[in-house]
């Protein structure tokens, strides 16, 4: 069941009208918090921000780095998350989102213990 903080992505036509939603609600049903928003040169809407409680090859993780991709009837095409450093159990955020020419998707973040800043390169193609 999710719960009442998701991802929540509308798109909407040129003149208001709803043409879908999509919801993401991580793995463990926890809190989820988008951050950015980005359109590609094919229409497609990639979104980027934090989730909450994962546990990924043992470890916990307070937030990782969560970013999906929908194509342009809001299909998923892909969702990357990024859990850091093992010995880092921090809160991991995403601050920047950019594609550049060839629709490239460019993710820049920080962990929060000490501060460490990192970019993530996740490439469509």
């Amino acid at each position: 069941m999710a719960n009442s903080e998701d991802y929540i992505t509308i798109k909407y036509n040129s003149v208001g009208e709803k043409q879908w939603i999509a919801r993401y609600d991580g793995s463990d049903n926890d809190l989820d918090w988008a951050s950015n928003i980005e359109i590609d040169n094919a229409g497609d809407v990639i979104v980027t921000g934090k989730s909450d409680a994962y546990y990924y090859s043992g470890y916990r993780f307070n937030y990782i780095l969560t970013t999906i991709k929908y194509d342009n009837s809001g299909m998923q095409k892909w969702i990357a998350n990024y859990y850091g450093f093992r010995e880092l159990y921090g809160y991991y955020e995403s601050i920047l989102l950019a594609i550049d020419k060839y629709d490239n998707v460019f993710v820049s973040g920080s962990v929060k213990i000490e501060i460490y800043y990192m970019t993530v390169l996740k490439s469509q193609r």
